[in-house]
């Protein structure tokens, strides 16, 4: 099942319609999660920029069996970490930030912020000011999906020109995370996460796992096949002094200036099997992973190139910033 955009020939007059009907029938203060299909611009660019109202944002947006959250308060005195998230599912936190009194409590102890930033650049993490929050870039949503993304850069104004997070969910069970960093200089890149305790390191493919009694989660970054990109175990000090915790870490194995980061987060049931496999999938407009799923492929495509023209990956045209294809098996009736 492929989901695409309207053409251009009628979007413009659709947009213009719905504009006016829903602003007879809402009230001013009112909020719309629009279709993929109203809302792919046609002017070329990024959709524009919104400060974000909260200390997160999820998705989905409404809350169900999973929901993936994003920190975005940047400010020194957040209860939560900037630019971590953390994942629920069933009612456990598989991942979680850290907060409040788990997070003063490491910084009083004399603990680095880089410590437990998720995300490092040369070995730093963002600069913590209430100006350094994130910014809602675009919300849309698809039969079965729906997905975010957020500007980070300003939390990283003189180490990057630009940080990129977005999130895609796709129904039941993977979260993907999608990171796009461009640098004026070849930069280290580094994600940190900081996992429960009982989490391992597969030793052939580099993911993680982490098996509970309600719900598990496997954690895939597809490299290419000459570089893989695997997550390694960290012995950071953070262990020792918040039990219950792992450290992980993904290392770029080269200085670069522009990062494409693909991971993917598979949530399943603890009786279920873990039948995935996940390929990075790069194209010149679009870079994406196809993950099978008990044998059945998705694919997920994130735009590279401006909105303006459809963009594709591996034969996959889509119109907006994300298209996701899902193969569902014809079962023939008698």
């Amino acid at each position: 099942m492929t989901f695409r955009t309207l053409d251009d020939r009628h979007r413009g007059r659709v947009d213009l319609f719905i504009a006016l009907v829903l602003a007879l029938l809402l009230p001013t203060n009112a909020t719309v999660l629009m279709s993929a299909e109203t809302r792919e611009s046609s002017t070329g660019g990024l959709p524009s920029v919104d400060a974000v109202s909260t200390d997160f944002v999820a998705v989905p947006r409404a809350h169900g069996p999973v929901q993936f959250k994003i920190y975005t308060n940047a400010s020194p005195d957040s209860q939560s970490l900037f630019n971590s998230f953390e994942i629920e599912a069933h009612g456990q936190s598989l991942l979680q930030t850290l907060e409040g009194k788990t997070l003063k409590g490491w910084l009083d102890s004399g603990g680095t912020r880089e410590a437990v930033h998720q995300i490092l650049i040369d070995g730093h993490g963002a600069t913590l000011s209430p100006a350094n929050g994130m910014r809602l870039m675009e919300r849309a949503a698809g039969p079965g999906w729906e997905y975010m993304a957020l500007d980070a850069s300003d939390a990283y104004r003189g180490q990057l020109e630009r940080f990129t997070r977005a999130v895609l969910f796709v129904e039941p069970d993977l979260f993907v995370l999608y990171d796009q960093v461009v640098a004026p200089a070849p930069v280290a890149f580094q994600m940190l996460l900081h996992a429960p305790a009982d989490t391992r390191v597969d030793p052939d493919w580099g993911d993680l796992h982490l098996e509970t009694t309600i719900t598990n989660l496997r954690i895939n970054t597809p490299g290419e096949q000459r570089s893989p990109r695997a997550w390694k175990k960290l012995q950071s000090g953070f262990e020792s002094s918040i039990p219950g915790h792992a450290t992980m870490q993904l290392e770029a194995a080269a200085k670069l200036t522009r990062y494409d980061v693909i991971t993917v987060f598979a949530v399943y049931p603890a009786r279920g099997k873990s039948d995935y496999a996940f390929k990075l999938l790069e194209g010149t407009t679009a870079i994406g992973a196809r993950i099978h799923r008990a044998g059945l492929p998705t694919l997920v495509a994130f735009r590279t190139s401006p909105l303006g023209r459809p963009a594709s990956l591996t034969g996959f045209s889509f119109d907006g910033s994300v298209g996701v294809d899902v193969f569902r098996p014809k079962f023939r009736t008698r």
